[in-house]
């Protein structure tokens, strides 16, 4: 497996997705030093409680509206039938906005009326912000589906200028805090949200859009994904809400740091993950299963080697990392953020099958191994955070890991097996081409432009 060749016309495409992921997570990053330093743990525990639901949202619109339609615009070739079944899927969108607007405004309601004041400022910032943030995510989608991760930085880092500068005057203001940060976040998202819709409003057929016909034809595909996304985000972030629960908020801002630290290089995973879904699409369509075969291994060779790369450097630096960023109160994390790298490690060599999976029209797969490992956090999380606290958290994030990653890439290798017994011979021998050290089929860099 070559990692070296490298063709820098597809190299630019994964370098501006990989630029675009890190503004958010360099932002992400900031919001939580901040709110670490400045907030202390128990604001920085809100954060981290609370953000999850935010992604819950996301990864919805993203399984049931904005990745079918990466999958499924390619079928659109008219200009006139794309832009009625983007109004669809934009129709599909106001509709998640509606709703998960409505259960953040009735936690609110609910926090306030059993005393929970803090919490329930926070879920009301969350109620207004989470239909701009919802808003830049379909803007964002829309653009990697045209295989234009370029645009995709522009949004993000107008996003990202406009929420730390935003954050800088809150924090001068003495008015930092978990409900104003994702305050701030909806504000910068509604901004860029506006200019792009109003800049690309020719793109789009809103009125009469066959809101129901795009989401039957997603949800053939979609269904076992959200469940897929929301499973993994109850798995990877349930210790955070237990931790609350068993101990209190500032245990769980404690290992939400930790966390952050081991997850620094997520904007990579979900950087690739963006780019090699419609690559994926591509070079099956075009040069077959071998070449197809060829990329996903490909990608994660490099995603491993990057991560193994990364958990040496934490390792290193474990005794002193976590404090540097969040401050003293932080101290004694070592063994957790080790842990929770290693995690971190088997999560990024198990992304590229998991999208290959969904592209091969086998999300259930997918979902069976998020399932698995949500079973295994479950059995083991609850014991040993009571016994060993956020170190206890850590092992069994791990553990919920590497049971993930093994059922995925076993999956992966049956299916492939069967796609390549059924390929022609032709097809079989599909010669890739490579991108950012990633293979990829030849003519999808012409066709994106």
């Amino acid at each position: 497996m070559n990692l070296l060749r490298f063709n820098r016309s597809k190299a630019s495409l994964a370098a501006a997705a990989i630029v675009e992921r890190a503004l958010l997570g360099a932002t992400t990053f900031g919001v939580t030093i901040l709110l670490g330093r400045w907030g202390g743990p128990d604001e920085l525990g809100l954060f981290i409680i609370f953000f999850p639901l935010l992604f819950v949202a996301i990864a919805i619109q993203e399984s049931l509206i904005t990745a079918p339609y990466t999958v499924y615009s390619a079928d659109h070739a008219d200009r006139e039938s794309r832009r009625s079944y983007l109004g669809g899927v934009l129709a599909n969108t106001m509709a998640l906005i509606a709703l998960t607007s409505f259960a953040f405004a009735v936690a609110a309601v609910v926090l306030f009326g059993i005393e929970k004041p803090e919490h329930g400022w926070v879920a009301a910032a969350l109620a207004l912000a989470t239909p701009f943030v919802l808003l830049r995510e379909f803007a964002r989608r829309v653009v990697y589906a045209e295989l234009k991760p370029e645009a995709a930085v522009a949004i993000s880092g107008s996003v990202s200028l406009l929420q730390l500068a935003m954050m800088a005057g809150l924090h001068l203001t003495g008015r930092l805090n978990a409900a104003t940060s994702f305050a701030a976040m909806g504000a910068s998202s509604a901004i860029v949200a506006a200019v792009w819709f109003f800049a690309n409003r020719a793109l789009i057929q809103f009125r009469q859009a066959p809101g129901l016909a795009a989401f039957r034809k997603n949800w053939s595909l979609g269904s076992w994904s959200v469940a897929t996304q929301v499973g993994e985000i109850v798995r990877t972030q349930m210790f955070p809400w237990l931790l609350a629960i068993v101990a209190n908020d500032a245990t769980a801002g404690v290992f939400g740091a930790c966390a952050i630290i081991a997850a620094l290089p997520t904007p990579l995973h979900v950087a690739l993950s963006n780019i090699l879904l419609p690559q994926f699409v591509q070079e099956l369509k075009q040069r077959g299963a071998a070449a197809a075969d060829h990329l996903m291994w490909q990608a994660t060779g490099w995603l491993s080697g990057v991560m193994l790369a990364y958990f040496g450097v934490i390792v290193v630096t474990s005794a002193w990392i976590v404090p540097a960023f969040y401050g003293s109160e932080y101290q004694g994390t070592q063994h957790a953020v080790i842990v929770l790298t290693l995690a971190q490690v088997f999560a990024g060599a198990s992304l590229p099958a998991a999208r290959a999976l969904f592209v091969l029209h086998r999300p259930d797969q997918v979902f069976l191994s998020h399932l698995a490992g949500i079973v295994i956090n479950l059995t083991l999380g609850v014991a040993l955070v009571q016994s060993w606290g956020i170190v206890g958290a850590a092992y069994a994030t791990l553990a919920g890991a590497v049971i993930k990653a093994v059922l995925g890439l076993w999956w992966y290798l049956a299916e492939a097996r069967r796609q390549l017994a059924d390929a022609q011979p032709a097809m079989r021998s599909a010669h890739s081409q490579p991108f950012a050290g990633i293979a990829v089929g030849e003519p999808v860099l012409e066709e994106s432009r």
